[in-house]
């Protein structure tokens, strides 16, 4: 249940980029993007105190946890020793009657973040639309030469769907997933 809070939000001058992929395809999935927004950053100059209120849960949004490492069944470019973010997915997630994604993905220090929506396509497998995810986020940093690595994972003990993500230097940071339909 949504709750009234406040707080301080930061605002940050940066570096960002216009340039980015139309469609990305992995195993038979692929995303045609809407809208991409990918930008980096150093310390904020500007912050205002503000106050939010979440009207409705959605159950088909997915929030990371930050984590010392990812579990050993994932690969991630050579960084696997380090902090991750790991959203987990339920084990019975069908994405047939879900046609969009939306992401956003802050990594700190420094700053960068990748934020798009895309239209799913193809197989809908969860393995695929995860796949494909994971390579659009390293795509879409890479236009900044942000060296940002994800990787897809079962967990065999539970049967949860794990997309893990993380950079050189992860300190922390927030990632959301939202499926929805198109309109």
């Amino acid at each position: 249940m949504g709750r009234a809070t406040s707080g301080d939000l930061l605002m940050w001058p940066g570096t960002g980029t216009d340039i980015h992929t139309e469609k990305v395809d992995y195993a038979g999935t692929l995303l045609t993007f809407s809208e991409v927004a990918v930008f980096r950053n150093g310390a904020p100059v500007a912050s205002a105190g503000i106050d939010f209120r979440l009207t409705e849960v959605s159950p088909d949004t997915y929030c990371a946890d930050f984590e010392p490492a990812p579990a050993s069944r994932v690969e991630l470019g050579g960084f696997e020793g380090g902090s991750v973010l790991r959203v987990r997915f339920p084990s019975d997630l069908a994405l047939l009657s879900r046609t969009t994604v939306d992401i956003c993905l802050v990594l700190k220090e420094p700053t960068l973040a990748v934020d798009f929506s895309a239209e799913i396509s193809g197989d809908m497998g969860v393995e695929g639309c995860l796949g494909v995810i994971a390579k659009s986020i390293m795509t879409n940093a890479a236009f900044l030469g942000e060296k940002v690595f994800a990787g897809v994972a079962r967990n065999a003990a539970t049967g949860e769907h794990e997309l893990y993500v993380t950079k050189p230097y992860l300190e922390n940071g927030m990632f959301v997933v939202h499926f929805g339909k198109s309109s």
